[in-house]
């Protein structure tokens, strides 16, 4: 039986709206400083996370398989307060909790995907970008040696990536559900 997974995907689209402009502030500042870059990432994260978990709870009754989206609204908010609470504890592990994030976000979007593959027909563009995350976080963490730069740089691309496949995603189909 098809089930509407959102009403309204207008929260995909502004979660997505929000990650671009914070990618592309990442791209064009890199030399923000490396306390300002967490700080502003625990924001989008906290950001995320609401959003998730809002919709989530909100239609309840209309998702059968919940866990996994409250599991993602749930860790992004997690992450965002831990870095945005204490920063300066947090840029000394923050290439660490990065990658870890982008990578359990990965892992959760793809298993989302196959979740909602059957009765959403854009369920491609998730699994695509929870490969993409798994593959960035990965290549983040084992080339963080590479200097801060380089982490800005992959943290503006995944970020802007994020963003730009939640806004396709919200747009990609009037009626979606789930299973």
């Amino acid at each position: 039986m098809d089930i509407k997974l959102f009403k309204n995907m207008w929260f995909l689209s502004l979660k997505g709206s929000f990650a671009i402009i914070f990618g592309i502030l990442v791209l064009l500042l890199p030399d923000l400083t490396l306390l300002k870059l967490v700080s502003y990432f625990g924001i989008v994260a906290i950001i995320s996370g609401l959003f998730i978990l809002y919709i989530t709870v909100a239609h309840r009754k209309e998702i059968r398989k919940k866990n996994w989206w409250l599991m993602e609204g749930i860790f992004d908010v997690i992450i965002g307060l831990s870095v945005w609470l204490v920063p300066d504890i947090s840029k000394h592990v923050f290439i660490i909790i990065l990658s870890v994030w982008i990578i359990i976000t990965g892992d959760i979007q793809i298993f989302n995907s196959f979740q909602i593959r059957l009765n959403f027909s854009s369920w491609w563009i998730l699994l695509i970008n929870g490969s993409a995350s798994l593959f960035l976080g990965t290549a983040l963490l084992l080339f963080s040696f590479k200097g801060p730069w380089a982490v800005i740089v992959m943290m503006g691309i995944f970020v802007f990536m994020l963003g730009i496949s939640s806004v396709i995603l919200s747009y990609s189909q009037k009626n979606p559900s789930v299973d």
